[in-house]
Parts: C-alpha cells; sequence; structure tokens
C-alpha cells in the first residue's frame, strides 16, 4: 500500500469475542486481512487513537469493556502501515459505532529516571524503513523495539506504559533491547 494512501475498510466483520476461553489481545495484519483480536473498545479507541487506555474520559464503562474480534480488509491494495492501521480503525470506530472524540490537552509533567543503572542495548538497524516496526512487552521487564525510530519508542512507551503523552522528537533508526 503506497505511504501517503488514505485507506478505510472494504469490509469489516466484528463479532463478540468468547469470553469462554482464555486468550490473548493483538493487531495484526496478515496478508490484507487487518485484525484486532479479543479487544476492549477502550482497547480499539486506545489504538485507533495512540493514547493509553487511562486518557479516555465520558464514556459508557460497560461499552468500554466490551470485547470484540474484528476481521477487515482495506479499500486498498496492499498492507497497511501503522499510521494507516490506526486510520482504518479510526474510520471503523466512527462508521460503525457512531461514536464521537473530543481531544483535550492536558496539563503535562516530565517523566525522567536519572538513574541509568540498567543494561540498554542500542545498534542501528539493519531494516528498511518499508520492513515494518515492532514493539513487545513480555510482562517480564523485557522490553523489545525493532526498526523503530526515537519518536517510535517514545508513542510505544506512552501507549503502554504511560498515560503521559510525549514529545520526543526522531533522531534515529535503532534496535533495542532493556534488560
Amino acid at each position: 500500500m503506497p505511504a501517503d494512501a488514505n485507506p478505510s475498510f472494504d469490509v469489516a466483520t466484528i463479532k463478540p469475542s468468547d469470553n469462554s476461553a482464555p486468550h490473548g489481545t493483538f493487531f495484526r495484519t496478515s496478508g490484507r486481512h487487518v485484525i484486532a483480536y479479543n479487544i476492549s473498545v477502550g482497547g480499539l479507541i486506545a489504538y485507533a487513537y495512540g493514547l493509553h487506555e487511562k486518557q479516555i474520559v465520558d464514556g459508557s464503562s460497560s461499552l468500554l469493556a466490551t470485547r470484540l474480534d474484528i476481521d477487515g480488509l482495506p479499500d486498498i491494495e496492499g498492507h497497511p502501515n501503522l499510521k494507516q492501521s490506526r486510520l482504518m480503525f479510526q474510520k471503523l470506530l466512527f462508521s460503525r459505532f457512531k461514536l464521537t472524540f473530543s481531544q483535550r490537552i492536558p496539563r503535562t509533567s516530565r517523566l525522567c529516571n536519572p538513574d541509568r543503572q540498567r543494561r540498554t542495548q542500542t545498534r542501528l538497524t539493519t531494516r528498511k524503513p518499508g520492513d515494518g516496526t515492532n514493539f513487545s512487552y513480555n510482562c517480564q521487564a523485557v522490553l523489545t523495539v525493532r526498526n523503530a525510530s526515537v519518536a517510535d519508542v517514545a508513542k510505544g512507551m506512552q501507549e503502554v506504559f504511560m498515560d503521559r503523552p510525549s514529545s520526543i522528537k526522531p533522531a534515529c533508526t535503532i534496535d533495542t533491547t532493556s534488560t
């Protein structure tokens, strides 16, 4: 898919998740399919708009907690990048759920960790910019980021760990493992 494309879902299946069996939550693409699996409406909003779920206010708690499985195809050939995937879900939230959003700009504080006792490995990536970004966290204090700019790392940290926006600007593309 061209990087400047403005995709929507051509077709999307939305159904309640099966809560009887334990399973994880994820967003992924498989071929042309864009999939959200066992994701809450709150999680879907957070993903679509790059927010932490705690930043979503004034919504029905029962609606925000409702878990869904979504499988759809974009209206443009190709594989959407992260920005395009989020845009597709933004449009889906409006068209299917009629959700409206307002952005409030809160007073933010800076987050700083002067204690740098941790071992961090940083090296330039060998991946190309179009190869996609990987941001994962396995709940064991191991953060792996591949093919991401510093801004992508900051945004991923903000979405997963913090509920404050980040103003870090990109400087280079890195592979990072921090333990």
